[in-house]
């Protein structure tokens, strides 16, 4: 019903724009605005001329458009994001459905728009490349916020995010800008480049490069040819001078240093300067930034131009490579690699050229409103009928002359410097190797997949037959060719970065950490894009909120929403970034490993050992490497994190190495690994609870924190029977409970329980008293953790075993591990194996029948409740044998989880409320416990309770025996076993 919405909408617009009462609304106006844009182009025109439309001083859609488009300008404003961002939302909606922005008559067949809204495009144009320059001279880039990178997809491989919140993933500044260059009057682009080209080449604004290298990079592809000649070959010129020019003074500065020393000192210079800033001062840094940001902007989408200017760009990098190993000036290297990334990409990348053009013919009769497209159709038939069906889009891939070019590149800047780092790395200063690192990670991160990979290993498993190949080929998934650059370069690098990471000195972090970043490039080249996708997916769908048109007329496409088409030639061109990562992030199955190959092997051993470093930074890094490839390699995770167990169990300890390791094992890749691998399970237990001479508080609190993540992660989830109830024998399954079973042993054997016969004697140790309590609180836990039905549910021996130890806890003198043994025995106790003989029963009924076994078990859970008032008022406090013991109960469950109807804690719990506010401190589990004492051994319970529980419930001032008591007493009372006058 637009003529009863759009009214409405259009005035309040209005309202907002025009009076200073209503600006408040001004966000909320442009949002609705964008929202109604595309009806309200597409409605009648006599719609307009309507009284309903008149009362409000509307008097057509051409009219009021106009008075938007010059209204909103000063709505572009660095100090208000949200106005900025909703303008130019609404100026990427406006002009998705214009498909050729020309002045009117200037552009032959456009009659309709120029009849519905004759719009002085040209003049616009110059007034928003204006606001978005006065915009860039007045945001401040450091406190403007920073990108999340959704947007790089947009923008090729740059390194820098962007400093303004123009490029969040909330705005469609980058779309919008190449829409104007793509559908501007062909005659105005060659004004619009030289516009951009004289702001880029007279200002500087090294933390907006990405910002304005949307327009370059708009300029460049959309417009090639002018932008080659006035704005790419200028730049590269400009920054050549520049670089000339920090060079003359280096070497001005050499020949004063060696004169300063010794003139026969070549390496005099190097040492005496220490650092490049003094050569480099900011504004010639700044100015270097800028100049090479937007230099790597112009190179999108590759082409001739790019490959015409190829060694001259090639040369440039080259004197600021030199620069920086001459120098000692990093900044240097790191602005040169940005630039040749940018340019591998550009020469082996693979594009839709035509994005941004509009849906039509511009040769015949131009619609107005532009066409827009729906992203699915139904049956052949249809499709070639279908008026909303996109045009198909146009891509390039890249020619015989790029890909040679790359090649040639691959060889200058990967394998030359590879061989000097490989040839004698000792004799070669800090400052040349971290140059040559820059020249192999910047060209590696440029080719990412179109230079060969590694081959991992395929398991046979997942082979599924001699005659299949694995992995299928992803249809629409990969480029035709194959990759570009071969995988021998990437062997060759692998081997310099392992060598250089095994030369380097210690305390060289810079170079260890430029090392492994280039390292991430070469053992995981797909990560990048298998991860960045997710984050340009979601910058997709928040601007498809805004252009996107619900089909609900008869006259629209069935199963489908209308959107322009450059939004849906984003979506293709990122749903093959999608599957193209894919296709080589899974490349070897589910169950695959890492390569075997010795470059692949080396480099990876080198990681694996940084993760033991003494440094933090070394050792994060190192880290997120080695958990990416855990990701990516499930079956190979207990392999790739073995060296951290190893390092745990080392003596003497040391706390660095400890702290590395702990974080290495508790990665989600590890301890989910935990859950299906045993003999994984079973080494970390071992370095854990091997790892006590690591006494120092910080590895203390890691190797807490690992058995605290292990306990939040496992659960006791029955596993899966067969036929009758069986469980199956599969042999992965009787591999598990060997190493299951092998871990219980070392448990027990750490733990020392007594004997059945002993259980109650004082004089012998009690369970866990030749481990510190925090050991004994973690073994203790993952013992009863392993009282798992897959594990041992028809074992009378282990059973038994289970019983004595849980008995032993609870009259052992160590109150945290009375509760758990608690729980786990009435767990136990609903196994089949515990009723039968030898099991648990005889078992308990031995322990019980022991002298003064029963009053020491109501005197120790007596001890067990913590209902002290609190004299601070601040509430209980949490230790850290509080964190271990709640993680401990989250293994094995809470007693209110056990087995048996609900308890009615109202006939034992009043006993606690007397007097206080607190909440009751009845336990259901111990009452439970009783219950299955009376059940076990009922003449025992009956003969020899009596006397304990008097002395508990009339102790003064002891409330905690009180509620033990009661305890007791609930639980005899509840079973149908005793039968006695005490207890009534």
């Amino acid at each position: 019903e637009p003529e009863i919405v759009l009214p409405l909408v259009m005035s309040r617009f209005a309202l907002a724009v025009q009076h200073g009462t209503a600006t408040h609304q001004l966000t909320a106006a442009l949002s609705v605005l964008t929202s109604a844009l595309r009806p309200m182009l597409v409605a009648p025109p006599d719609l307009f001329a309507s009284e309903t439309f008149a009362a409000v001083g509307v008097f057509g859609v051409g009219q009021f458009l106009e008075f938007v488009m010059h209204a909103t300008l000063p709505g572009i404003d660095a100090n208000d994001p949200s106005k900025t961002l909703g303008v130019v939302r609404l100026y990427a909606a406006v002009v998705s459905n214009m498909s050729v922005l020309a002045d009117p008559g200037a552009f032959p067949g456009n009659e309709q728009a120029d009849e519905v809204f004759p719009f002085a495009w040209s003049d616009w144009i110059n007034a928003l490349l204006d606001r978005f320059f006065v915009f860039f001279e007045n945001v401040d880039p450091g406190n403007a916020g920073k990108a999340d990178g959704a947007d790089k997809h947009r923008g090729g491989a740059g390194a820098d995010g962007g400093a303004s919140f123009l490029m969040g993933s909330s705005s469609m500044y980058s779309p919008l800008v190449r829409l104007v260059f793509a559908r501007a009057d062909p005659k105005l682009r060659e004004r619009l480049v030289k516009r951009v080209a004289r702001f880029v080449l007279t200002s500087t604004h090294s933390g907006l490069t990405h910002e304005v290298g949307q327009m370059v990079m708009a300029a460049a592809t959309q417009a090639p040819e002018e932008t080659f000649y006035f704005l790419t070959k200028p730049l590269l010129q400009s920054l050549t001078a520049e670089v000339n020019d920090v060079a003359a003074l280096a070497a001005e500065k050499r020949k004063a240093e060696i004169d300063k020393n010794n003139p026969d000192d070549s390496v005099a210079f190097a040492t005496a300067l220490g650092s490049g800033y003094e050569i480099l001062s900011p504004t010639k840094e700044a100015k270097l930034r800028w100049q090479t940001g937007l230099l790597g902007a112009a190179l999108h989408y590759g082409g001739p131009f790019v490959l015409a200017l190829r060694n001259d760009i090639v040369h440039v990098c080259d004197a600021l490579f030199n620069l920086s190993a001459s120098t000692n000036a990093t900044r240097l290297g790191e602005m040169a690699a940005h630039v040749t990334s940018l340019l591998c990409g550009a020469l082996t990348g693979t594009y839709i050229t035509d994005l941004f053009t509009a849906d039509c013919d511009l040769r015949s009769e131009i619609p107005f409103p532009a066409k827009w497209c729906v992203s699915k159709t139904v049956g052949k038939a249809m499709k070639e009928q279908h008026t909303f069906t996109p045009r198909t889009f146009t891509w390039r891939a890249p020619g015989p002359d790029e890909l040679a070019a790359a090649r040639e590149i691959a060889q200058t800047e990967i394998h030359a410097p590879c061989r000097l780092l490989m040839e004698d790395p000792s004799s070669l200063s800090k400052s040349l190797v971290r140059s040559l690192l820059a020249r192999i990670g910047g060209t590696a991160s440029g080719f990412r997949l179109r230079m060969g990979d590694f081959d991992s290993v395929v398991c046979a498993d997942t082979q599924g037959g001699d005659s299949q190949e694995y992995p299928p080929r992803v249809i629409g998934g990969t480029d035709a060719a194959g990759p570009p650059v071969p995988k021998e370069t990437r062997e060759v690098a692998a081997h310099a970065i392992a060598s250089v990471l095994a030369n380097a000195s210690v305390d060289d972090t810079e170079t260890i950490g430029l090392a492994l970043a280039v390292a991430e490039d070469i053992l995981v080249p797909s990560n990048r894009d298998y991860r960045g996708c997710k984050a340009a997916l979601r910058t997709w769908r928040a601007d498809a909120v805004a252009l996107t048109e619900p089909g609900f007329g008869a006259h629209d496409a069935p199963f489908s929403k209308t959107r322009p088409r450059w939004l849906l030639g984003e979506y293709t061109f990122l749903r093959f970034l999608w599957r193209t990562s894919q296709s080589a992030y899974h490349r070897g199955g589910p169950l695959s490993e890492p390569s075997e190959h010795p470059a692949y092997q080396a480099l990876l051993g080198e990681v694996k050992r940084l993760t033991a470093h003494k440094y933090a930074s070394v050792r994060h890094h190192a880290r997120v490497l080695v958990e990416q490839k855990c990701k990516r390699f499930p079956a190979a995770t207990a392999a790739l994190v073995a060296p951290a167990r190893l390092a745990l169990a080392q003596t003497p300890g040391d706390e660095d190495r400890a702290v590395a390791s702990c974080a290495l094992l508790k990665c989600t890749p590890s301890v989910n690994r935990m859950r299906c691998d045993a003999a994984h399970f079973r080494a970390t237990v071992s370095a854990l609870l091997s790892s006590s001479h690591h006494d120092a508080e910080k590895a203390q609190t890691a190797i807490n924190e690992v058995f605290l993540s292990v306990a939040i992660r496992f659960s006791r989830n029955g596993t899966r029977g067969g036929p009758g109830g069986r469980l199956l024998e599969s042999p992965y399954q009787q591999s598990r409970r060997d190493d299951l079973d092998a871990t219980r042993d070392l448990l027990y054997s750490l733990m020392a329980p007594a004997s059945t016969d002993q259980v109650s004697s004082p004089s012998v140790p009690a369970p866990g008293a030749g481990l510190h309590w925090s050991y004994a609180l973690m073994a203790n836990a993952l013992l009863l953790m392993l009282a798992h039905p897959e594990s041992f549910a028809s074992a009378d021996a282990e059973i038994a075993r289970l019983t004595t130890y849980c008995m032993a806890c609870v009259l052992g003198p160590t109150k945290t591990l009375r509760l758990p043994a608690v729980c786990a025995l009435l767990m136990v106790s609903r196994y089949s194996a515990f009723e039968r003989k030898g099991g648990g029963v005889e078992t308990l009924r031995a322990v019980l029948s022991q002298p003064g076994t029963l009053a020491k078990i109501v005197a120790n859970l007596g001890l067990c409740h913590h209902i002290e008032p609190s004299v601070s008022g601040g509430g209980a406090r949490t230790s850290r044998a509080d964190a271990l013991l709640q993680a401990a109960e989250s293994m094995y469950g809470a007693g209110g989880d056990m087995a048996g109807s609900p308890w009615p804690v109202q006939k034992g719990g009043a006993v606690d409320h007397a007097g206080t506010n607190e909440g009751a401190h009845f336990t259901v589990a111990c009452a439970r416990l009783w219950k299955l004492f009376a059940r076990v051994a009922p003449e025992h319970v009956g003969a020899g309770l009596e006397a304990p529980l008097l002395f508990a419930a009339s102790a003064p001032g002891d409330r905690g025996a009180r509620v033990a008591a009661a305890e007791a007493l609930a639980g005899v009372l509840a079973s149908p076993h005793v039968r006695t006058n005490w207890a009534a």
